[in-house]
This record gives structure tokens, C-alpha cells and sequence, in this order.
């Protein structure tokens, strides 16, 4: 892409990104009454734990669905400490710059949710309760998602077409 050629579309491409962050976020502090801190957290937590499962033991992501689908499996729960790699809310507060003792407070939340298990160890699991219970939330996410990746489609067309003419 040419800097002048997206230029012309820049600003129109900023607020559709800014617009679809800020369903995103309106939606998930909903989801969480409120805590924004919550989210982050578990998602933290959930994503350390299966992209372990992903990039160290080099499952794709069929394998990781039949892995974790709740149908699949009687003990899901077990399953998942099974194969899911722990976090500690140390290593929480690293990523997220959040301090360790709001770690432990929020975390304390997600485990009463039934978000996350607290392991014997002082370590953290996700558990399969999330995707449950946000099935519907990350639909919405994901319908929007694909809104503004067709919008961001149209609005640059003129531009990679532009720059794909010049390559030849």
C-alpha cells in the first residue's frame, strides 16, 4: 500500500477499528458487571493455558477442539488439568501490570465464578465454564468481527488494488 493512496481512507479505517474496540468493550464490561480487570485476567489465564496445549505440544486447532470439547470427555474438568498448562498470579501481574495482591483478589473472584480453578499449588487453570456461559457474547464478537473486517474490505479495495497494479 502507497502512504498518499491511505491517507485518503485513514481516518475512515481509524473509526472503524475505534468502533469496533469499543463494542468489543462495552460488551465484555457487561459481561462482567462492570470489571474490566476480570476479563483480562481470565483471559490470561485461558490463553497461557491452551496455547501451551498449542504451540509446546504442536496440537492444531481441530485436535485442540476434540481435546476440550465438553461432549467428548465425562470429566472435563479433570481433562483440562490434565493437559492445560497452570499460571501463578505472579507471572498474572507481570503480563498484565496489574499488582499481585488485585491478582489474587480478582482471581478469588474468577474461581468463585467457576471461571478458573485454584490448584493446591498456588497456580491457576481456566475451565471449561467460560466458553459456556460466553458462547453467546463471543458470537456477537464474532459476527462483528467479520462486519468490520468486510467494511475494512470495501474501504481499502481502491487502495491494495492500486497497490497490486503497481507490483506487475
Amino acid at each position: 500500500m502507497l502512504p498518499e493512496q491511505f491517507a485518503r481512507v485513514a481516518d475512515a479505517v481509524a473509526l472503524t477499528l475505534a468502533g469496533v474496540q469499543l463494542r468489543h468493550l462495552h460488551r465484555t464490561r457487561e459481561g462482567f458487571g462492570g470489571d474490566l480487570i476480570l476479563p483480562l485476567l481470565l483471559g490470561e489465564i485461558g490463553h497461557y493455558s491452551a496455547a501451551s496445549l498449542m504451540y509446546s505440544r504442536g496440537a492444531d486447532l481441530a485436535t485442540l477442539d476434540a481435546l476440550l470439547s465438553p461432549t467428548a470427555h465425562a470429566d472435563v474438568e479433570a481433562l483440562y488439568r490434565r493437559v492445560l498448562r497452570p499460571c501463578n498470579a505472579h507471572s498474572l501481574g507481570l503480563v498484565t501490570g496489574v499488582p499481585d495482591s488485585t491478582v489474587r483478589r480478582k482471581v478469588a473472584v474468577l474461581v468463585e465464578r467457576g471461571w478458573v480453578s485454584a490448584l493446591p499449588n498456588g497456580t491457576y487453570l481456566v475451565t471449561p465454564r467460560p466458553a459456556m456461559e460466553f458462547e453467546r457474547l463471543n458470537l456477537m464478537q464474532l459476527h462483528d468481527f467479520f462486519a468490520t473486517a468486510s467494511t475494512l474490505k470495501r474501504l481499502l479495495a481502491p487502495v491494495t488494488a492500486n497497490a497490486s497494479a503497481l507490483a506487475d
